[in-house]
C-alpha cells in the first residue's frame, strides 16, 4: 500500500537525481527528516507576511525545512528562508510578483496561491508554484531560471551544468524594467 503521495514523489526525484540525493544524505538529510514545526510556522522569516503557503510548499518544507549543505565548495543550499541574509531585493518581493513580473502574469485573476519562497541556493531564491514549477531568481533580481521542480535547479548547480542558460524560455537576465516591481530600485539594473 502506498503511503503519503509525497513519499512517492521523493522516491521518483531520488531516482532521477541519484547523485544529488546521495549528497543530501551525506550532508545529513534522510527520508525521515522533519522540519521543526515552530520554525516552519515562521516561514519565510520576512518582516512582511508572505501568505498563503500553499500545500505543496508546506509538504516540501516539512521534509526539507532547516536542511542545508554546501553545494559546491562555499556555495550553499538552504531549504527555508531562515538563513537568507543577502539580496534585500529578494526579501521584499510581494506575493505574486515573481509570477506577475517575470512570467508576464500581471493583471490575471488570481485563482491560486502565489509561488512561495522555499529557500536559497547561493544568493538566489527559489519560489515554488503549486505545480512543482520552480522560479529561481538571481541575486538582486538579476536573472531568472525556470525549472520543472526545485531539485532540477539544485541538480544543475550541483553538477555545474549551465546548459539551461542556452534556453531563453527557461533562463534570462532581467534587463527590462517592465520585469522589475516598482518598489525595487531600478538603479541596480540600469547601467550608468
Amino acid at each position: 500500500m502506498e503511503g503519503n503521495p509525497f513519499d512517492g514523489y521523493l522516491r521518483g526525484k531520488s531516482e532521477k537525481y541519484p547523485e544529488l540525493f546521495s549528497a543530501f544524505r551525506a550532508a545529513g538529510w534522510s527520508e525521515q527528516w522533519r522540519a521543526d514545526p515552530h520554525s516552519l510556522a515562521r516561514e519565510p522569516y520576512f518582516r512582511e507576511p508572505f501568505l498563503p503557503m500553499h500545500a505543496l510548499a508546506r509538504q516540501l518544507l516539512e521534509r526539507f525545512g532547516g536542511f542545508g549543505m554546501n553545494v559546491l565548495g562555499p556555495r550553499s543550499l538552504d531549504f527555508g528562508c531562515g538563513a537568507f541574509t543577502t539580496a534585500r531585493t529578494l526579501k521584499i518581493v510581494r506575493p505574486y510578483e515573481v509570477e506577475e513580473y517575470l512570467l508576464g502574469e500581471r493583471g490575471r485573476k488570481k485563482t491560486r496561491p502565489p509561488a512561495f519562497p522555499i529557500g536559497m541556493m547561493n544568493d538566489e531564491m527559489m519560489f515554488l508554484r503549486e505545480d512543482w514549477k520552480t522560479i529561481t531568481v538571481g541575486y538582486n533580481w538579476g536573472w531568472v531560471m525556470l525549472t520543472d521542480d526545485p531539485f532540477e535547479a539544485i541538480d544543475l548547480e550541483f553538477r555545474q551544468d549551465t546548459s539551461i542558460e542556452d534556453d531563453p524560455a527557461r533562463f534570462w537576465e532581467i534587463t527590462d524594467p517592465v520585469q522589475v516591481p516598482e518598489h525595487i530600485a531600478l538603479s541596480i539594473y540600469l547601467s550608468v
